[in-house]
């Protein structure tokens, strides 16, 4: 059968054509539409909130500061962002030494791959070096905060990040940590927490500001050359 000519459209129940404006034809043309594509489920991991536990360390690296909310969220992204990598070449290193839990030499591992150098063989030489040292924050005989990262059997007590933040990461890879290098993982974003939180309240306290602004985290950060290098793609 030929195609209908310009204005009609054919009616699949008789074979006939119909006026496209025409009773049928407007039934025929709202029935044949695209059907409306299905709301599209996020199936993107959510990210997790790291704010508690940042505006907690903040508090205790700077009382006297407070945080702007975008600060805030800025520091969760890049958080958020390096744990996931830790996570994923965590649990990526455990599977190429075919083992079926993540320990502690998988995170160090993991550690090397996504910190700086520098940066990586400071925190490596701490973690599992000195087993009677609890990680987490100490006052020094001067009077100052300092991070203490942990040990290859250290408690998890002193931590303001808890072990339950390194699970969620770990799970979304579907990795299965051992209790150390929970510990460790949480510890070591703890510890880049402090290092940020710090820089970023030493740079609001030159500016004699109280709260803690977008810009002075760049600022801050730009100080560092290797915390520069690690987070510079989030703000250019």
């Amino acid at each position: 059968m030929s195609d209908c000519p310009q204005g009609k459209i054919r009616n699949p129940a008789t074979g006939r054509c119909v006026k496209i404006d025409g009773a049928i034809g407007r039934k025929l043309t709202k029935t044949t539409k695209r059907a409306k594509t299905p709301k599209r489920t996020n199936i993107r991991k959510k990210r997790e909130d790291l704010t508690v536990y940042i505006k907690k360390i903040l508090g205790i690296m700077h009382p006297d500061l407070r945080i702007y909310k975008n600060t805030l969220m800025k520091i969760n992204i890049m958080l958020a962002a390096t744990a996931d990598r830790i996570a994923t070449f965590s649990v990526h290193f455990s599977e190429e030494d075919k083992k079926a839990t993540v320990d502690i030499s998988h995170v160090q591992k993991a550690i090397n791959a996504v910190l700086p150098t520098g940066l990586a063989r400071f925190v490596n030489s701490r973690i599992g070096l000195r087993p009677s040292l609890n990680p987490g924050f100490h006052k020094t005989a001067s009077g100052d905060i300092e991070y203490v990262l942990p040990s290859i059997n250290p408690t998890q007590d002193s931590l303001e990040i808890p072990v339950e933040i390194s699970e969620k990461f770990f799970s979304y890879h579907k990795g299965d940590p051992t209790m150390s290098a929970k510990i460790a993982f949480s510890a070591v974003i703890e510890y880049l927490c402090a290092e940020i939180t710090e820089l970023a309240g030493n740079a609001c306290k030159v500016d004699m500001k109280s709260t803690v602004s977008i810009q002075h985290l760049y600022d801050a950060i730009k100080t560092d050359v290797e915390l520069d290098s690690m987070f510079s793609i989030f703000y250019g």
